[in-house]
C-alpha cells in the first residue's frame, strides 16, 4: 500500500473495491456507448469481461470520496493478469486482438497489464506516479519474465496518428517475436515512408503508456488493431521485467 494525505494506491482486496474499479473503467471507457456494458444487481454500470475473474486490480482511492460514502471513490486502476506458457494465449485479453502464441511460447511466466485509467479530475503527476509505484511493487514480487499489454490511440482514423504509427513500425517493431494484429481489425503501421516521418510530431502523438514501455526497451507487435467499439487504435507492446527493474532500480 502506498499512501498520501488524500490518496491510497493498493491491490483491491474485496468485491466492493473491485466493483469500484469496474465503475471507473465504465466512466472512462464506455460512457456514451451502448455495447459491452455490464450491470450490477443495483443497476450500476460496470466495465467487465471474462478476464476480470483471472485478474488482480490496482485501485487508487480518494479518501475524501470514500469517507463521504460516494461510490466513485476509485480514481485510478489497472488490471493485472499473471499467466504462464501452460495457460496458453487465451488466458490473456490481448489475445482477442493480437495473435500472441509465439510470445507465450517464448518464456515461462508473463504479466499482462490492461484496462488502465485515471479519473479525469486526477490526471496530474501525483495520481499517475502513485499508480506506477503500486505497479512496480507488485511486479517486484512476481516471478514473471515478460510484461505486456495493449496501448491505445484514441480514435479510429490512422491519418491522425500517421507519423507515430510509422515511427513505431520503423523503430520499435519486434524482430525476434512476431505478434500480429488479428485480421478482422488489422491496420498497417507503416502509413508513410520512413523519410517522411516528422519524429517530433510522432513522439507528441504517442500515448503516455506506450512511451513508458518504450523507455525501458519495449517492442511492439506487427500492425495495429482497430477497436471500433471503444473507438481506439491499439498497439501490442511488451518488455522484459529485468529491463523495468534495472531502469527504475526497484529495491
Amino acid at each position: 500500500m502506498i499512501e498520501t494525505r488524500n490518496l491510497i494506491a493498493k491491490i483491491a482486496t474485496n468485491n466492493d473495491e473491485i466493483e469500484a474499479c469496474k465503475r471507473l473503467r465504465h466512466r472512462i471507457f464506455l460512457r456514451g456507448l451502448n455495447e459491452g456494458i455490464g450491470f450490477s444487481e443495483q443497476g450500476v454500470k460496470l466495465d467487465e469481461d471474462i478476464y476480470d475473474s483471472l485478474a488482480e486490480h490496482i485501485i487508487l482511492i480518494d479518501r475524501k470520496r470514500l469517507c463521504k460514502g460516494l461510490n466513485n471513490y476509485a480514481v485510478g486502476t489497472c488490471r493485472l493478469i499473471v499467466g504462464g506458457a501452460s495457460d496458453g494465449p487465451n488466458h490473456f485479453y490481448s489475445n482477442s486482438e493480437f495473435v500472441i502464441d509465439s510470445l507465450v511460447k517464448s518464456r515461462n511466466l508473463f504479466l499482462e497489464v490492461g484496462r488502465s485509467c485515471v479519473d479525469h479530475e486526477y490526471r496530474d503527476g501525483l495520481a499517475l506516479y502513485l499508480l506506477w509505484l503500486a505497479f512496480l511493487k507488485y511486479l517486484e514480487n512476481k516471478e514473471v519474465e515478460i510484461v505486456f499489454g495493449v496501448a491505445s490511440f484514441k480514435g479510429n482514423s490512422p491519418y491522425e496518428f500517421n507519423h507515430a504509427l510509422s515511427f513505431l513500425h520503423y523503430n520499435h517493431l519486434s524482430k525476434k517475436i512476431t505478434v500480429p494484429a488479428r485480421s478482422e481489425g488489422f491496420l498497417k503501421l507503416n502509413q508513410m515512408a520512413e523519410k517522411h516521418i516528422n519524429v517530433q510530431q510522432a513522439k507528441k502523438q504517442l500515448p503516455s503508456l506506450l512511451k513508458t514501455y518504450l523507455s525501458f526497451g519495449g517492442q511492439i507487435g506487427e500492425g495495429a488493431f482497430v477497436d471500433r467499439q471503444l473507438k481506439t487504435i491499439d498497439i501490442f507492446v511488451f518488455a522484459e521485467k529485468s529491463n523495468i527493474i534495472s531502469k527504475y532500480k526497484i529495491r
